[in-house]
């Protein structure tokens, strides 16, 4: 009898395996197919939304002028940021289908292909010769900590929904890398979903903040019925319908009971305007007032009974005197009430309130420590002596720059076209600053781009480049 040759047989097990397992892990082509209409239904919902965004956009530019409080300005420069992306998204998504177009296919074609997007993915272009998928990986995650730093950051459905995260736990508890969970070994089908996934979620949060933008001028979204001559309002989770004939006759009626409100204020004002209201008033001040500085509501209070009245703030604020100056330090923007009570006799008898908008700090202006430059031209010995960069306010009530520069990066453009960049920590010119410096010749350009400030607001701003000429 012939010898059994066992390794035969076990091959043909293994090999019995294999495909057993492979039959098992085969995706069938119906499941992949199914989201075309997924694909598609997302296109027409960019397409909805993009509208929509156009349309905020318009009315944005329209109000550009009431559009300057300090809320305003930080919602429309994280929508602005958040736009950056979604084009950067977009002009991606529009070199997958034109690659694919090149190679006579298209992204329905390649549904079950693996090997198609991949080749994408892991292409190098551009002249730092990165991968495609580490662009976008940088990208996303450059904007969620953008977006993380922000003081009036109202909406984390993108960090959390995409997600954002450098290892995701899968539901069975596996750790898997961000690239691999999303684009990496996935079908077109799969890849290609996320990819357009993404761009909605981009533009769903651009318009979450445009809103924000128009509400603090009093927008909101609304539907108008030409038939009915009536505006449907939605507000705080409410409907509210009000024809435009009632809307005046309310108007009507606020202003007239504004006026008797007034007059009746005004009457007991007189009633009690006794030499403690007026002082109060004389001293009250009315400029701006801002997060995480010192804000005086009472200058040169000259009133010796200081016992004799309180101040409480409504949110809390801290409340600090100095000599007979009062100031008030929030911690938050928002409208806060200021409340003065006579505590004369024991009492505690209100006087007035005030009403107090408290904003972010605005964006500070940078420039060289140096009078000794005329239209951004510097030579290399007064460039030197500056020794530093100056961060500052632009405003009067500002005496003290309210933060801290935290580093920038200097950039040496030579007449040849060859690039040199130092980063310098803190405002002073560090030793490889100064060397960059002392390196430079005439017609050279010096650049301080990347001018990164801590504000005492508790936010970070990054502050317009400086370019300078390099003259004898």
């Amino acid at each position: 009898m012939a010898a059994i040759n066992k390794n035969r047989y076990r091959l043909i097990t293994l090999l019995y395996v294999i495909f057993v397992c492979l039959s098992v892990l085969n995706i069938p082509a119906t499941l992949l197919d199914s989201n075309y209409y997924s694909i598609r239904t997302l296109e027409f919902e960019e397409k909805s939304r993009q509208e929509q965004v156009n349309f905020a956009n318009q009315l944005i530019s329209d109000e550009t002028e009431k559009l300057a409080n300090d809320s305003a300005k930080t919602y429309l420069a994280i929508q602005d940021r958040i736009h950056k992306t979604y084009e950067m998204m977009d002009k991606f998504d529009q070199e997958i289908q034109k690659k694919l177009a090149d190679q006579k296919t298209d992204v329905y074609q390649e549904f079950n292909s693996t090997r198609k997007m991949e080749e994408i993915f892991l292409e190098k272009e551009g002249a730092e010769k990165k991968e495609n998928i580490e662009k976008v990986y940088d990208e996303l995650f450059e904007l969620v900590k953008y977006l993380n730093g922000q003081p009036l950051q109202i909406d984390s459905s993108f960090k959390n929904l995409v997600p954002v995260r450098a290892i995701i736990t899968t539901r069975t508890k596996k750790e898997v890398e961000w690239k691999r969970y999303l684009f990496l070994h996935k079908p077109v089908a799969v890849s290609y979903f996320h990819i357009k996934r993404i761009k909605l979620l981009l533009l769903d949060v651009e318009n979450i903040y445009q809103l924000a933008a128009l509400k603090t001028i009093g927008y909101v979204p609304a539907f108008y019925s030409v038939q009915n001559n009536t505006t449907v309002l939605f507000k705080q989770g409410e409907m509210n319908k009000v024809s435009d004939a009632q809307k005046q006759a309310d108007i009507m009626k606020r202003m007239k009971e504004e006026v008797n409100k007034n007059t009746s204020n005004a009457s007991a004002e007189m009633a009690t305007n006794d030499e403690l209201t007026k002082r109060l008033r004389n001293a009250l001040q009315n400029e701006n007032f801002y997060v995480g500085i010192k804000n005086q509501i009472l200058k040169s209070l000259n009133y010796s009974a200081t016992g004799d009245f309180s101040i409480e703030v409504t949110p809390e604020a801290t409340i600090n005197k100095t000599a007979n100056d009062y100031y008030l330090y929030f911690k938050k923007p928002g409208v806060y009430t200021v409340k003065f009570t006579d505590k004369r006799g024991g009492g505690k008898k209100p006087l007035f309130d005030k009403k107090v908008e408290v904003n972010i700090l605005p964006n500070p202006l940078i420039k060289l420590n140096t009078e000794n430059m005329t239209n951004n031209i510097i030579n290399v010995k007064d460039l030197l002596s500056a020794n530093r960069l100056i961060a500052y306010m632009g405003a009067a009530m500002f005496k003290n720059f309210p933060g801290r520069i935290n580093g920038y990066q200097v950039i040496k453009i030579a007449t040849d076209g060859k690039k040199q960049t130092v980063y310098n920590y803190g405002d002073v010119f560090q030793p490889a600053s100064q060397s960059l410096i002392g390196s430079l010749k005439q017609g050279d350009i010096v650049m301080f781009d990347m001018i990164q400030i801590n504000m005492f607001d508790g936010t970070t701003r990054t502050a317009n480049p400086m370019t300078f000429k390099i003259v004898e």
